[in-house]
């Protein structure tokens, strides 16, 4: 039974998150590691990440060596490609950062204040100062998917 256009471009859609989920929070894959992780065949896994690569979300550069032959590729996340602000909220202080794909840290701001008398309204002041500043330093091109917020 053949697959209707709607299911294929379902099915390539969700290998694609598949492998880009991978390398986000995995790290850098060779395709054989996306092979085996995902089971698809070598050339599915090729032409998919030739997609992710074009849409700028993936690089192939070449993997560690320490064996004899060539280097293996190696998949990796484009950091800049993806970014989210994420704060990190403290008794003593607050931490803003600009977290790129892949879990890499662009940019970091802190700010200490004080322990007793912090109200949450100037909690969410600070956190709005912080992220128009940290916005401003976004690496050029990079899309902004997101902000969280942690707190004890």
């Amino acid at each position: 039974m053949a697959l209707s256009a709607a299911t294929q471009d379902e099915v390539r859609r969700n290998n694609l998150a598949r492998i880009l989920h991978r390398v986000h929070v995995g790290g850098p894959a060779s395709r054989s590691d996306l092979v085996a992780f995902t089971g698809l065949n070598r050339s599915t896994v090729g032409v998919l990440v030739a997609e992710l690569a074009e849409a700028g979300l993936v690089v192939e550069q070449a993997g560690a060596t320490g064996s004899v032959g060539r280097p293996s590729l190696v998949v990796a996340p484009v950091a800049t490609a993806a970014v989210a602000i994420a704060f990190d909220v403290r008794v003593e202080r607050m931490v803003g950062a600009v977290v790129g794909f892949g879990g890499q840290v662009l940019a970091r701001e802190e700010q200490v204040h004080r322990r007793t008398g912090f109200k949450p309204s100037a909690g969410v002041r600070q956190i709005v100062s912080m992220t128009r500043s940290l916005a401003v330093g976004l690496p050029e091109g990079s899309r902004w998917i997101g902000t969280g917020v942690g707190v004890p």
